[in-house]
């Protein structure tokens, strides 16, 4: 019965693996396909950026346990950074009515995951810019609220927040 068990979970699990694996697939063609007509669309740099990131991550997990997969999944991440610099440079491209406000939350987290010794300077410099060209951005003063709290600067973040509730 232990032996059946433990064939049945490697069968259900090699399953997932080929449905993930073709999900994938699809996903690159139809990114592929979208990047192809939209070459400097933020969304889409940002989605191919994703699904490079979780791949890489899923790749560099097989087969290992505990902390190899950590330092395995990182070292995969340190690889995408160079990607980021263009991403932000689209999104100031096109502004603060160009860009809705879940890619600049996507981009944070991105850029969180791949450069954390970063600080999120880009999504800051993407905040900054959207704010010096339209002062009243909701998004974007909201999420740089967010970061001038994590940094520890309460006073900053209570102040845009009442700067936000004033709108």
């Amino acid at each position: 019965v232990v032996v059946q068990s433990a064939r049945s979970n490697t069968a259900r699990k090699s399953s997932l693996d080929i449905e993930a694996s073709a999900a994938i697939d699809k996903a690159r063609e139809a990114i592929t396909s979208f990047l192809a007509n939209r070459p400097d669309s933020p969304s889409v740099q940002l989605s191919a950026l994703e699904l490079d990131i979780d791949e890489a991550t899923r790749a560099a997990i097989l087969g290992k346990t505990g902390s190899a997969v950590m330092i395995a999944a990182k070292e995969k991440r340190i690889g995408f950074i160079p990607r980021l610099d263009p991403i932000a440079e689209s999104m100031k491209k096109l502004g603060p009515t160009g860009v809705e406000p879940g890619t600049l939350a996507r981009f944070m987290v991105a850029e969180t995951l791949i450069d954390p010794a970063s600080k999120r300077a880009r999504t800051q410099g993407v905040l900054n810019d959207f704010i010096a060209r339209q002062p009243d951005h909701f998004f974007a003063m909201q999420l740089q609220a967010d970061m001038l709290a994590e940094k520890g600067d309460t006073d900053g973040a209570i102040a845009l927040l009442q700067k936000i509730v004033d709108l």
